[in-house]
């Protein structure tokens, strides 16, 4: 399990909603080396993962890594 974080701790991480994160483990978005993957009603995210970029997106690094 240490190779996954929560659908909670990556909002925190990137500064998103809960639900945005689910929605991206839904659609997909969330891939590392791995997809997202929903495990006895939870979603587990790869460390590695990124939120989707463009329209709607987010920054490529987490909010507390980009410069102003």
């Amino acid at each position: 399990m240490d190779d996954y974080i929560t659908a909670k701790e990556f909002a925190e991480k990137w500064k998103v909603s809960e639900e945005t994160v689910r929605d991206w483990c839904r659609k997909g978005k969330l891939v590392e080396e791995r997809h997202a993957e929903k495990v006895g009603g939870r979603w587990r995210i790869p460390k590695g993962a990124k939120p989707p970029t463009g329209r709607g997106g987010t920054p490529d690094k987490p909010p507390e890594l980009v410069t102003k």
